[in-house]
């Protein structure tokens, strides 16, 4: 079966990480609010895809 989507998620403040994605081909899809927990705080997530047709 061959891949036909991918997907990334990253933290909202690393912008270098985005970047990469943006440069790659992928889409941001969204912004998860709160979604990851580390060292006691709340982070927001972006969601980046890419469809590979």
């Amino acid at each position: 079966m061959p891949i036909v989507r991918l997907h990334a998620v990253v933290f909202a403040s690393n912008a270098r990480s985005a970047k990469v994605l943006d440069k790659v081909g992928f889409v941001q899809e969204g912004c998860l609010q709160k979604a990851i927990y580390k060292q006691g705080d709340f982070y927001n997530a972006l969601v980046y895809g890419k469809v590979i047709a």
